[in-house]
């Protein structure tokens, strides 16, 4: 049996408590696969990067303990041995940090910005992958006492800041306005009003809603939603609203208002 060395003793303490918690160890190899070539590999610190890719990360039965069913603490073992522990890392990725547009929440990313404000620096990476996948991986040498306490934290209750949620939630929801949210507004408008006026009071109306500052038809479409009890809800990373019913609490003389 390997005995593990005294000034492992803090890892092996590190990995018990992290092993009560959502979350996966992998490990981080100081070499990676060059992409388009045919099987070449380079050499490289991963503590000298930033962000890490999700490909990056190995089980931890990985190719330098030869593919073994090996458990984290026999792993970092494992690393010892063959000497690489100085150079090879044995990761933690909290699940509560995890999130891509297919998954997780606006939760899941306010954590992942939070702890990386928060906690940010050596072994600690940003990771990303396809389809807006994020997350974080921790060091497990260099994890220190206070990022401990803050990912237990989250295992008993999985939100790290509601003011960084609202943060968020507040910018994804300015995101989707520039992007759909006013254009819809709009056109759901002028379907709603379609049976009060003629084709052409319509086509008037369309022509002063596209020419109305920005910040009273946003006006408009606050004021709506206060009167209808209509709210924002999240999918995945962004933020929905039904602007169908929303332009439905829209009066007309609120409307005429707005345009006036």
């Amino acid at each position: 049996m390997t005995t593990v060395p005294a000034f492992l003793s803090t890892v092996r303490d590190r990995i018990d408590r992290l092993s009560a918690l959502s979350g996966s160890f992998y490990t981080v190899s100081p070499d990676r696969y060059i992409g388009g070539t045919c099987n070449t590999w380079e050499s490289y610190s991963p503590l000298e990067e930033e962000d890490l890719s999700f490909s990056q990360l190995e089980p931890t039965a990985g190719r330098y303990c030869g593919f073994s069913k090996l458990s984290p603490l026999e792993t970092f073992q494992r690393f010892c041995e063959k000497k690489l522990h100085k150079v090879a890392a044995l990761v933690f990725c909290p699940d509560y940090c995890q999130g891509s547009d297919y998954s997780g929440s606006l939760v899941e990313l306010s954590n992942c910005d939070t702890l990386a404000e928060d906690h940010y620096g050596k072994g600690v990476w940003r990771l990303y992958g396809g389809h807006g996948s994020f997350g974080l991986a921790f060091d497990l040498r260099f994890l220190t006492e206070e990022a401990l306490e803050a990912l237990e934290s989250l295992q008993d209750y999985p939100l790290a800041s509601e003011d960084k949620l609202s943060e968020l939630e507040l910018e994804k929801e300015e995101e989707a306005w520039e992007s759909w949210v006013s254009s819809d507004f709009t056109k759901e408008l002028l379907s709603s009003f379609y049976q009060e006026a003629s084709e052409e009071a319509l086509e008037a109306l369309e022509d002063k809603l596209e020419s109305l500052e920005d910040e009273k038809l946003y006006g408009l479409f606050q004021e709506a939603c206060e009167l209808g009890n209509h709210y924002w809800e999240t999918e995945a990373q962004s933020r929905w609203i039904d602007c169908e019913k929303v332009a439905a609490s829209v009066s007309f003389s609120s409307l005429i208002d707005a345009l006036a």
